[in-house]
């Protein structure tokens, strides 16, 4: 897992290989949270395959870390949860 906060958007990726191709049995998933006090700008289409975009919204991500893996949930500022995802940690 890959924890980036520089843009000022949500976005969750599917697990990537190196090359950037999908590989949900070994890939690398990645989180994008810049969701706390600053505008949030638009995200480009062609960064795929992205199965999660919040833009213009304000919120946190609630990560909870276990021995072999991880669950998420994107929580807005009302206390919604707006995403979820888990995932497996490999060897």
């Amino acid at each position: 897992m890959v924890l980036n906060g520089h843009r000022h958007n949500y976005q969750r990726y599917a697990a990537l290989d190196p090359s950037g191709r999908l590989d949900s049995a070994n890939g690398v998933t990645q989180y994008v949270v810049g969701t706390g006090g600053e505008q949030q700008v638009t995200v480009a289409a062609s960064a795929l395959p992205r199965p999660a975009v919040w833009i213009k919204t304000f919120g946190y991500l609630r990560l909870v870390l276990g021995d072999a893996g991880w669950t998420t949930e994107f929580v807005d500022s009302t206390g919604a949860v707006l995403d979820t995802s888990s995932g497996s940690c490999h060897q």
